[in-house]
This record gives C-alpha cells, sequence and structure tokens, in this order.
C-alpha cells in the first residue's frame, strides 16, 4: 500500500499484492512502484502531489517486476522481472516495452 497524504485523512492506493521496488526519478517528477501483480505504476508529479490523478499503469504477462533503474535523462528506465528478462520501457509515451537483448549494453 502506498500512502497518498501524511495529513490528518490519509489516502491509499491498493496495489493488490505486495510491492517488490519503488523509485523516485533524479528530477522528481516521476515515482515508479512495481508490484507482485505483474504491473508497474507510474505516478507523475502534478500540483505538488504524485497522487493528483491514478497512476498510469504497464502489465507484465506472466512475469513479476522485481527491479526498476532510471537511465541518466529520466525518459527511459530499465525493469527486470522475475524470469530474468529486461525491458526498457520509455517513460513519457509507456508505449515502447522492449526487452533487452544481450547484445545491448
Amino acid at each position: 500500500m502506498l500512502r497518498f497524504d501524511w495529513e490528518e485523512i490519509p489516502k491509499s492506493f491498493e496495489c493488490e499484492k505486495a510491492i517488490t521496488d519503488i523509485k523516485f526519478s533524479s528530477d522528481a517528477a516521476y515515482l515508479i512502484a512495481a508490484s507482485e501483480n505483474q504491473k508497474i505504476y507510474v505516478f507523475i508529479y502534478n500540483n505538488n502531489s504524485y497522487f493528483q490523478f491514478a497512476p498510469r499503469e504497464l502489465h507484465f504477462e506472466h512475469e513479476i517486476p522485481v527491479s526498476i533503474n532510471f537511465c541518466d535523462d529520466n525518459r527511459l528506465m530499465i525493469i527486470s522481472t522475475n524470469h530474468k528478462n529486461h525491458y526498457k520501457l520509455d517513460i513519457p509515451e509507456m508505449k515502447n516495452k522492449n526487452l533487452v537483448q544481450e547484445s545491448d549494453s
């Protein structure tokens, strides 16, 4: 569970299962959470909050994302799964989820 607000009445976001990794981008524009429910949640910082809008979701078929790492420009992230696959994801579009091949560096 991610707690939205540490004020009087906390808001929460249910991921259904445990969170395996959570990362903030170095520019603080994104909060990314990976969950055992085979999803990545992308929260975007807007109006002094990450929780103004529902997060974008990315579903992984038959794999659980276990690790998230941002590239230097915070526009690309690498996601590792429990099947030892690595995916690179272009964050602004969130359309291209490409499996990283061994030949990629």
